[in-house]
């Protein structure tokens, strides 16, 4: 026996993976795949919430800074014939001082104010991502009058007006959150059929009139006297009763 010959008998070559062995390997990084897209999926839908919750903070503290020079009243449309211009798109773009037209222009400079990065596009820019709450609030102590006014080009209008005097417990009443319609557009009013949305894993995004922001839980937001809410982790989004407020 030559050495060579020797040499390959005390070396056998090295064994290959068994086919039982290369199931349990795809198998394990199959499950590894799925726990990176799981906490891939989390971080993007944190960093969403968080810029959302941004973005009504700063839309909330604009639209009572022009409260704030109007006697302390927030002025709003909700609805119906005339005023179109004070529906928060247009009422936070004359604050900013941007242009009405080209309407392009001041649409680009409000779609990363005003708009949810969990939201669809809106089929209607001006209807923004967060709606103006205009429900009745017992636990808060607000409640909106509507009022005739002459709008920009000096046509009769009418407005829904709240004294921010009169509310009694500002720091539990939303004046504006994520709102969704049925379809899960994005609507500028929470009132009737145009509901809070929940956006964000089951939660809605709110800014209250005090400036104060969080996000709500819907027992949070039963607690707050809202009786109904659109989840929008469903395309079209599930219709929610929220918990009666103890």
């Amino acid at each position: 026996m030559n050495a060579s010959t020797a040499s390959c008998r005390r070396h056998p070559r090295g064994r290959g993976f068994t086919l039982v062995e290369l199931l349990v390997t795809v198998s394990i990084l199959i499950v590894l795949a799925a726990v990176l897209t799981v906490m891939l999926r989390s971080v993007k839908s944190s960093a969403q919430r968080a810029t959302c919750l941004s973005r009504l903070r700063e839309v909330t503290g604009l639209l009572l800074g022009v409260a704030s020079e109007n006697n302390g009243r927030v002025q709003a449309f909700q609805g119906g014939n005339g005023g179109f211009d004070y529906r928060p798109y247009f009422i936070i773009r004359d604050q900013l001082g941007l242009p009405k037209d080209p309407y392009d222009a001041h649409y680009s400079a409000l779609r990363d104010l005003m708009f949810c990065p969990s939201a669809p596009d809106p089929a209607t820019p001006h209807w923004n991502s967060y709606g103006v709450n205009f429900t009745k609030s017992e636990v808060a102590g607000a409640e909106w009058v509507q009022e005739k006014i002459q709008d920009s080009n000096g046509n009769n209008a009418t407005v829904s007006s709240l004294a921010i005097s009169t509310v009694t417990s500002p720091q539990r009443y939303v004046l504006m959150a994520d709102s969704s319609q049925a379809s899960g557009q994005q609507v500028f009013r929470i009132v009737g059929s145009d509901r809070i949305g929940l956006r964000h894993g089951g939660k809605a995004n709110a800014c209250f009139l005090d400036g104060s922001a969080q996000s709500l839980s819907i027992s949070e937001l039963g607690a707050l006297g809202f009786q109904n809410a659109y989840d929008n982790r469903t395309d079209p989004p599930t219709s929610v009763s929220l918990p009666k407020n103890p």
